[in-house]
């Protein structure tokens, strides 16, 4: 199960919200005042993809990082799930999701 593995450099914060079959990963160490990088990563309830990027509550902003993303960290994911298909922008991510109504309002910036 995904909720108990590890990647690398990031903290498992386990299952996002109850049976919404979204995985987050935290960057565990940055430098004071820098955003944490997040790895999400969708699996079970469909084909098993992964979003990266920063998301920001205060002022609701998205943003993708698709190139952030180090394949090297994924890999004890992809051995519970499969391979992983990184989706570049957050919308097509969540999308059809029970977690997109609640992230309707924000916003994707570059």
């Amino acid at each position: 199960m995904i909720k108990y593995t590890n990647v690398p450099g990031f903290i498992n914060a386990g299952e996002v919200g109850f049976g919404t079959h979204l995985y987050q990963f935290v960057e565990s160490e940055v430098p004071e005042g820098m955003l944490r990088l997040i790895i999400l990563v969708r699996a079970y309830d469909q084909k098993s993809t992964c979003w990266v990027g920063y998301v920001t509550n205060n002022d609701m902003k998205i943003r993708n990082q698709p190139q952030r993303l180090n394949l090297m960290n994924v890999k004890d994911v992809e051995g519970l799930v499969g391979k992983l298909e990184l989706v570049n922008s957050f919308g097509d991510f969540i999308k059809g999701n029970s977690m997109e109504n609640y992230f309707k309002d924000f916003e994707e910036v570059k």
